[in-house]
């Protein structure tokens, strides 16, 4: 969520440099400083403990369910008790790893 709101403040930020306004330039460029400062610190998962993660619950679910579905892995990855809830995952890589790893 934090690095959603730094990109928007970004975006903000050139845009109102485009049309002139360096005062809100200034307000959005501080709130990306900040933004920064707290996304900075957040440590996610890396592609590759993502990738394991993955591997190991398509394993788990193709042993009780030979045609499986991407959507019903992401469902068991990210349910409660699943291999990727609860952690610091950038959520958008998921549904590549899992299509990747289905094949």
């Amino acid at each position: 969520m934090l690095r959603k709101r730094q990109a928007a403040a970004k975006a903000a930020s050139v845009e109102f440099k485009a049309a002139g306004r360096e005062d809100l330039v200034e307000k959005e460029q501080g709130q990306v400083d900040i933004l920064n400062e707290y996304a900075g610190g957040v440590e996610t998962m890396t592609a590759e403990d993502v990738k394991a993660a993955v591997k190991s619950t398509i394993d788990e679910l193709k042993a009780k369910t030979p045609d499986l579905k991407a959507g019903n892995v992401m469902k068991a990855i990210f349910a409660p008790g699943g291999s990727l809830d609860g952690k610091n995952v950038e959520k958008s890589m998921v549904p590549g790893i899992v299509k990747e790893l289905l094949g």
